[in-house]
């Protein structure tokens, strides 16, 4: 401490008269709060030396934590549910519904054989007849169900077959519970009858917005400019609609970029999609959805179409992409999805030239569940890829003029087309285009071209009214506000460095991310996940079963990006700073140990904004300082209330409490050394820098300052009156191999 502070804070203790004239005042108050069992509390706050200005909020915290206690004093579930029990518990949920869910097909095994058993039994001729069948080889599906029609649903409980198949295997006496269509958008309702005239019940899958049934055609001729060779028909989906019950799924599950959501939804499906925000939004990493414009797309119009197809500089860098991929990538799929089956055609033929002279990735592109594919929009229905690339293949002219043709998006049925190519992938999906925005003229665009146009508007020149997702969750915070006890944990978070939301994007009710300007030269696999945190006492939390909210929703979000975290309200209540050092550890942020406070924070007064903010503030004129305060430091810049942390002596650890005072004359030299380590370190400021450092919150009153202010026989348990003495203490240090 400088000569010159060391003699202003002499003179000041010199000055302080108060404190004797109204000592006996405040005695007689004090053994009177402490008859009516404030004895703790005002033991606590005296160690913690709390300002005067927030012993209220103290107060009322300490009548709160009682009152809990109270309440759970008589309940044994209640008193052992705190913040580790609950966690423990969810996770022990969570492994035991995933092993019930794995042993679904075992049990459902189990059940099959047991109706068979049974079925043989009550029809033992049929039985014969059957084994007698398949013993012979010679099976047939109209012979199974001749001989042996009780016994062939319990053999084959499920069947799986083609629409168009279903007459010539099956007889017409052949009939089932239900029937489940899938595509049902792209199938006929001439298809599917014969299905459905054998069903109790029907349920068909289908989205009318992605694709639309076609009719078979077979013809050699050349067909004119601008006709198409299929005619549209009705589909079994619109069909069944009009007379069954309709159940609309808003719920998208894929990491589809959040923008894209958002003008597929508010462009298809009148605004009702709803889709949980990715982690990289919250990180500021690469987007899902990547539009890549290629300025040397231009090429000469073909002679058999109105536009320029299949330039060459997007057929190579389709190519460069993919062997890319195979490269980095190998063990997630792929897929390119073209706009003209002419330019398909030239992407695969130029892969496979390439690929001879790259023989070793040559696995990636064989045979498999989820092989390489290269299709155009007629086929790329049911597709579904980790990873997808759209190419539409149509450029501008050699002198850089665009024609507004592309293909089958511009004609009938292309806004379909353009939402199924939106969609194939699970979790990437890679645009290319030759054109910019301002190279198009959007009145002459028609179907899917102009909801290509609306992509590359936002995309490329950022003409967007959907908002970012971070003007989006400050917007949702402003509407939807936050729980007072999230509120103080965001500023605790906030405290060690970590970007914090409330409600984000409306979905998610807080998330916590380390901030960019701290991870800028650390890889992107490096950077630690951002933290979404579901708080139990929202309404949405109680109106999830047990199992969305403790396996399906964390499971989501964790593929989404996200690390998800539940936060209990009792623990945020009783222990805020262990919630966000917890979460403060999952991004990778390093404890905040300020200067002049214990390794803990203890409660509300040693809040970390108001800490890192502020030091001692100035003596009041008025009130008793434990601590003499630097005349010119002032609590500012903290606005609003918070709710208090646990201060009560029960809930303090034994690392937190104030070692016996026996041992108090040694460990002032000890917590001096620690100080002057700390100030090398950057853990406070250093002697020269005119800042006073902030006085130490610690038990033992200021012990760890260069000069305490309190010596250790003014206080009244070094006299004798304590539990231990100094001699027990010993004892109980000693190693065990002293005897």
């Amino acid at each position: 401490m400088p000569y010159a502070q060391l003699m202003d804070r002499l003179e000041r203790l010199v000055a302080d008269t108060d404190t004797l004239k109204t000592l006996p005042e405040r005695t007689l108050l004090i053994e009177n709060m402490r008859e009516h069992g404030l004895g703790e509390l005002l033991a606590d706050l005296a160690e913690r030396e709390v300002p005067e200005k927030s012993v209220t909020a103290e107060l009322e915290l300490a009548w709160w934590q009682s009152a809990l206690e109270a309440m759970i004093s008589g309940d044994d579930y209640l008193a052992m549910s705190d913040g580790d029990a609950l966690r423990q518990l969810e996770a022990e949920y969570r492994l035991a519904d995933n092993a019930h869910v794995a042993s679904g097909a075992a049990r459902l095994r189990w059940d099959l054989a047991e109706r068979w058993r049974a079925a043989i039994a009550a029809q033992p001729r049929q039985a014969d007849l059957l084994r007698s069948l398949l013993k012979d080889g010679r099976v047939s599906l109209p012979s199974l169900t001749a001989q042996a029609p009780e016994l062939i649903g319990t053999l084959v409980p499920v069947w799986s077959v083609s629409p168009y198949l279903m007459t010539g295997l099956l007889p017409a006496e052949q009939h089932f519970d239900a029937v489940v269509i899938l595509d049902a958008e792209a199938t006929s309702l001439q298809a599917v009858l014969p299905s459905i005239a054998r069903a109790r019940q029907v349920i068909a899958f289908g989205d009318p917005r992605i694709a639309t049934p076609r009719t078979f055609t077979v013809g050699v001729e050349r067909l004119a400019p601008g006709e198409s060779a299929h005619q549209r028909v009705e589909s079994a989906f619109t069909a069944l609609s009009a007379v069954l019950p309709v159940w609309r799924l808003t719920v998208v599950y894929r990491a589809v970029d959040e923008d894209l959501v958002l003008q597929l939804s508010k462009n298809f499906y009148d605004g009702g999609l709803r889709r949980l925000p990715e982690g990289q939004s919250a990180t500021g990493l690469d987007r899902s959805l990547l539009v890549e414009y290629l300025p040397d797309g231009t090429g000469l119009p073909s002679a058999d179409h109105e536009g320029v197809e299949s330039v060459v500089a997007e057929v190579n860098r389709v190519v460069e992409l993919v062997f890319e991929h195979a490269r980095l990538r190998p063990r997630t799929s792929l897929a390119v999805v073209t706009a003209s089956l002419r330019h398909a055609a030239r992407i695969g033929e130029s892969i496979r030239l390439q690929l001879s002279n790259q023989p070793g990735l040559a696995g990636f592109f064989g045979a498999g569940p989820e092989s390489f594919r290269v299709v155009d929009l007629e086929r790329a229905q049911g597709l579904v890829r980790d990873h997808v690339i759209f190419s539409p293949g149509f450029g501008r002219t050699p002198h850089g003029r665009a024609l507004h043709n592309f293909g089958p998006l511009s004609a009938e049925g292309g806004r379909e087309k353009f939402a199924l190519a939106m969609t194939r992938a699970r979790r990437s999906l890679h645009v290319l285009t030759c054109f910019r925005p301002e190279d198009l003229d959007h009145t002459r665009l028609t179907h899917g071209a102009v909801d290509l146009y609306a992509l590359l508007d936002r995309e490329i020149s950022g003409n967007t009214d959907l908002g970012t997702p971070a003007s989006r969750a400050a917007a949702s915070e402003q509407a939807l506000g936050a729980d007072p006890l999230v509120a103080d944990l965001g500023d605790r978070l906030r405290a060690r460095g970590a970007r914090v939301w409330h409600q984000y994007d409306g979905a998610i009710d807080v998330v916590a991310a380390a901030d960019p300007l701290n991870t800028m030269d650390q890889d992107d696999s490096d950077i630690p996940r951002p933290v979404a945190i579901e708080s139990d006492g929202t309404a949405q939390y109680r109106t999830m079963s047990v199992r969305e909210r403790s396996r399906l929703r964390p499971q989501l979000l964790e593929r989404l990006g996200w690390r998800y975290m539940p936060l209990w309200t009792i623990e945020v209540f009783t222990d805020p700073s262990s919630c966000a050092d917890r979460i403060a550890g999952y991004l990778g942020l390093e404890k905040m140990v300020l200067p002049g406070r214990t390794s803990q924070s203890v409660g509300f007064l040693d809040d970390d904004v108001d800490q890192a903010l502020n030091g001692i503030g100035a003596a009041s004129s008025a009130g008793v300082s434990y601590l003499p305060r630097d005349s010119g430091a002032e609590r500012n810049g903290v606005n609003g209330s918070r709710e208090a942390g646990p201060m009560t002596m029960e809930e303090q650890t034994g690392d937190d409490r104030p070692e016996d005072d026996g041992r108090e004359e040694d460990m002032h030299q000890y917590e001096n050394k620690s100080r002057h380590t700390e100030t090398a370190t950057g853990g406070a400021a250093p002697a020269d820098s005119g800042v006073p450092a902030p006085a130490s919150r610690t038990a033992t009153g200021g012990s760890g300052e260069v000069l305490p202010s309190k010596a250790a026989e003014d206080d009244a348990r070094s006299w004798g009156d304590r539990e231990d003495d100094h001699d027990t203490w010993l004892k109980e240090q000693k190693p065990p191999h002293w005897g």
